[in-house]
Formats: C-alpha cells, sequence, structure tokens
C-alpha cells in the first residue's frame, strides 16, 4: 500500500494515494510511519490541520521518532502556531543534534517571526555540521536581504550556487539573487541574472525551465 501510495504521488493522483494510505492505516493502525505518510499527504493538500494530527499520533506512537517533529513544526508554522512550532523543532534538535537539518527548520521560523540574527545563528549550526547544506546558505541569504544587507545576501546565494550539485539547485540561488536585485531596485542587475538562468537552461535543454523563465 505504502509503495502504490508513492507511484500515485508520482502519477500525480491524489485520489488514489489517498486510498492507498488510508488501507495502509488500516492495516496498521499503531505504526507511527503509516501516520506519518497520511500526514504528508494531508500537507501536501493543504490541511496542515490534519497532517498535525497524524504527525501528533506518531509521536505518541514513539516519543523519540524525530522525524515527526519536524512535520509538527511546519505544520505548527503553517497554522501560525509559532509557540508549538518553537516546541517541536526544539525537541527535532534534541533527538538529532549531530544533523543539520533540524537547526535549519528551527532557523526558517525565527526568519519567518522577523528574529533574523537568531535565524542565522541557526543556520550557521546547520552548515557547522555539514558545510554541504544547501538550503542554509539560501537562508542565511534570504535574512540579510530582511535585513536590508543585499550584498552580503548575493554572497551567501554565491555560495549556494558554487555548492549545487544540479542545475535546480543552482537555478534556485540564481532566482534568490535575482529577487534580491529587485527587491533593491537593481532592475539592470536582475535582468542580467536572468540571462544567467536562460543560458544553463538552454545549455542543459530544458525547456521545461526555459519556458518558466522571464522573458
Amino acid at each position: 500500500e505504502w509503495i502504490l501510495a508513492a507511484k500515485d504521488q508520482i502519477d500525480g493522483n491524489p485520489a488514489a494515494r489517498k486510498m492507498h494510505l488510508e488501507q495502509l492505516l488500516k492495516l496498521h493502525p499503531a505504526d507511527k510511519r503509516a501516520h506519518s505518510q497520511m500526514g504528508f499527504y494531508y500537507r501536501s493538500m493543504g490541511d496542515d490541520a490534519t497532517a498535525l494530527r497524524h504527525f501528533t499520533e506518531s509521536v505518541k506512537l514513539d516519543k523519540n521518532y524525530a522525524p515527526a517533529y519536524n512535520n509538527i513544526g511546519y505544520s505548527n508554522l503553517t497554522l501560525g502556531r509559532y509557540a508549538e512550532s518553537e516546541r517541536a523543532f526544539k525537541t527535532y534538535i534534541k533527538l538529532i543534534p549531530k544533523n543539520p537539518n533540524p537547526y535549519d527548520s528551527y532557523a526558517e521560523l525565527l526568519m519567518k517571526t522577523g528574529e533574523y540574527d537568531k535565524s542565522l545563528e541557526q543556520y550557521n549550526r546547520a552548515l557547522v555540521i555539514d558545510p554541504a547544506f544547501i538550503n542554509s546558505y539560501r537562508g542565511i541569504g534570504n535574512n540579510y536581504a530582511y535585513k536590508g544587507d543585499f550584498t552580503k545576501a548575493r554572497e551567501s546565494y554565491q555560495r549556494m550556487f558554487d555548492k549545487a550539485s544540479d542545475d535546480g539547485l543552482r537555478d534556485l540561488a540564481l532566482q534568490s539573487a535575482m529577487n534580491s536585485y529587485v527587491t533593491e531596485g537593481k532592475i539592470d542587475k536582475a535582468l542580467e541574472v536572468n540571462e544567467q538562468r536562460r543560458a544553463i537552461a538552454q545549455k542543459a535543454g530544458d525547456s521545461v525551465s526555459l519556458i518558466g523563465i522571464s522573458t
């Protein structure tokens, strides 16, 4: 049932995916991973309230099940329940302190709530653990952009670009840099970055990305 649900997700068939996950839960109602899979489904459908119930059930079944706390944090973040989100992310950190992802997740909450310096501390902690944890470079850049320091923001986006393992991540770094130029009012510079994006997509023969790149 889990495999069939995964296939339906890839095939873009949410109704069939839900049906298989419901069957999975009928077969294994006390399985923390089954509840988490159902939580992922509801998050993907924009129903974080229902997703939260399933992620919470996962940790009721196993209080040390770290991945569920990450999702509890994000569902609460989406629902605007920042204190609950913070508690979940801090528990996530406590459970797997040598993994960069919990710090990155907590940093995202802090950025969302405007605590940019504290967010930067957490993103940097993630990178101390794993310098190749690419998303944290973007988070650092976004924090600096929110603080109005666009030069430092683009320095971090450039580090993300340099360490990116594929063109999709490189394009995300360039999008971030482009948006920072737009926010700063430097439209000519933004257009230059957009041309970099176009050149990479053309070289890769990526027609889908080319369609999505602004002209």
